[in-house]
């Protein structure tokens, strides 16, 4: 059931407004990136087109539950209402932080810091299991919440160019977010491994697989922010042998308090570590028919649960293929209740902080080109 709720509502446990009837209504979410939904509704004699409205919410099935989206955009026609709508989350965009102040706190503390800086109340609630605590100190000024949690966003086009300082709880803290209504929480790991497997021949529709060495670093020259150097010249990642040459940057690491061969060397480590900027970016993309679905597998739907974050298996065999990697992204048809299509592989880039638009950002430094 899919409903529509006044702009105001914090609660979706009851029709609210009324309920939809959509020709359509896919939900799209991605790992620590965009989760919106889009959805038509022809003229209804009922007239629920009408609370079709700038700001109301829609509440509508998706893999985790009913999940709320407010809409931001509203495009009639002479059949149909179309609209356009964000999980309530991106209420965040509008809420600011002026100045956050974190130095060497724990990720549970650094959330609570935003929380209690931000400019409105708005109702959120956050939490976190991530248990390491950053080193070295960090100012999150004048951004959104949105940013100071997940890194860039633009309102504007999704193609344009937007450079920001590369100052986030994500990139610092790492984890993956899980968004269910007003509450945000931050985990090391949301996903299971639940022995999901997609085959072909038996589930798998369309398989397409997209293999990246462009932006891999496999050598990091580290520096202090005023020009410290760290005396052995480079740090290399384990897998520096894997590819013909050494692929190296030059990363100035200007959140460090203070600069010595020791630190800088656990930062480039880190970076490793935490980055893995050393791993080629793999991307699968997927089209499958849950079996669940099927009139005769009713009764095999419990074994068939997949949620984003989740490691699956993938073999074509027609194709020599199998890959075992980690859903990164998906489409969710809200109407059916079934997954469109599911995307596996490196974490995607729309909210992940990017230096002149493209490329590995580390998540504790500056590239310098």
């Amino acid at each position: 059931m899919i409903t529509i709720h006044d702009k105001t509502e914090k609660t979706f446990d009851t029709i609210g407004l009324g309920v939809l009837s959509p020709s359509y209504c896919t939900i799209s979410e991605e790992l620590n990136g965009l989760y919106e939904l889009e959805l038509e509704q022809y003229y209804d004699a009922k007239g629920m087109w009408q609370y079709l409205a700038l700001e109301n919410i829609v509440a509508a099935p998706t893999p985790m539950g009913i999940q709320p989206f407010r809409i931001y955009r509203v495009n009639p026609n002479m059949e149909a209402v179309h609209i356009y709508a964000r999980h309530v989350f991106y209420d965040l965009l509008d809420n600011m932080i002026l100045e956050c102040d974190l130095n060497a706190l724990s990720a549970e503390e650094a959330l609570q810091a935003i929380d209690t800086s931000l400019e409105l109340k708005q109702g959120f609630t956050f939490d976190t299991d991530i248990a390491h605590t950053m080193p070295g100190h960090f100012t999150l000024n004048k951004i959104n919440a949105v940013e100071a949690l997940l890194g860039s966003y633009t309102k504007g086009a999704p193609d344009e160019k937007v450079q920001y300082e590369n100052r986030s709880f994500i990139s610092m803290y790492r984890g993956e977010i899980v968004r269910d209504g007003f509450h945000i929480s931050f985990l090391e790991k949301r996903g299971k491994d639940r022995g999901f497997e997609i085959r072909y021949g038996k589930n798998l529709t369309a398989l397409q697989v997209d293999e990246d060495y462009s932006d891999i670093v496999t050598r990091i020259y580290p520096f202090g922010r005023n020009g410290e150097k760290y005396s052995k010249k480079y740090v290399d990642s384990q897998r520096v042998k894997d590819y013909l040459y050494p692929k190296s940057v030059v990363i100035v690491f200007s959140g460090l308090e203070e600069y010595n061969d020791s630190l800088l060397e656990t930062a480039a480590g880190q970076t490793f570590y935490f980055d893995q900027p050393d791993i080629p970016k793999v991307n699968i993309k997927v089209d499958f028919e849950m079996l669940s679905n099927l009139e005769c597998y009713e009764r095999y739907q419990y074994l068939e649960k997949l949620y984003l974050g989740d490691t699956i298996k993938v073999v074509n065999e027609k194709m020599r293929f199998e890959a075992t990697s980690k859903v990164i992204a998906y489409q969710w048809d809200a109407i059916a209740q079934k997954y469109n299509s599911i995307e596996m592989g490196s974490l995607k880039n729309s909210l992940i902080d990017y230096i002149q638009g493209g490329g590995f950002v580390p998540s504790n430094g500056t590239i310098v080109s």
